[in-house]
């Protein structure tokens, strides 16, 4: 699974998850103005391989699957002008996590490893007016998984220097 698919499949997860409606799910760090609020931000970041690769077998043309698990943080921060609906939101979103709409959207290319940081309020002073801000940090799990072309040996060429012979093994 590559990173943009992540992404997609959270934030389909996501808007199905917290079910408000009017409110925004973007990703961190694009160049666009703020939406109306409520609004929820998503960004992965720490991707870091859990074990060696899984290796799969060559296929006849000699390319091969490499499966390696992977985990990845999530963080969610919701943004509100209510109070504590920053909380509310996140809280329909972490509750989503331990029901059937993970398995329907994820399909079991990504799963909910750890919970990083519970459901924090961080409310902030916008304008002389308080902003309902929260944030859920999530440790996601998934395989990523590339292809390699290796090549094949069609025959090996062995030369015994001891008796002097040739040998060619064929595949």
């Amino acid at each position: 699974m590559i990173i943009s698919d992540i992404y997609s499949k959270l934030q389909t997860f996501t808007v199905a998850a917290i079910n408000l409606v009017g409110c925004t799910v973007i990703f961190a760090n694009q160049s666009t103005p703020r939406p109306k609020k409520p609004f929820l931000v998503i960004s992965l970041s720490a991707f870091r391989n859990i074990s060696k690769p899984i290796l799969k077998n060559s296929d006849n043309d000699g390319v091969i699957t490499i499966v390696t698990p992977v985990v990845t943080t999530a963080s969610f921060q919701s943004y509100g002008d209510n109070l504590h609906s920053a909380e509310t939101i996140l809280s329909n979103l972490y509750s989503a996590f331990n029901t059937e709409l993970q398995n329907n959207i994820f399909r079991g290319e990504l799963a909910l490893h750890r919970t990083l940081k519970h459901i924090s309020a961080i409310p902030v002073a916008l304008n002389e007016q308080m902003e309902s801000r929260a944030i859920l940090e999530l440790e996601l799990a998934f395989n990523n998984e590339r292809t390699d072309d290796v090549g094949l040996i069609e025959h090996l060429h062995l030369t015994d220097i001891r008796l002097n012979k040739e040998y060619i093994i064929n595949k």
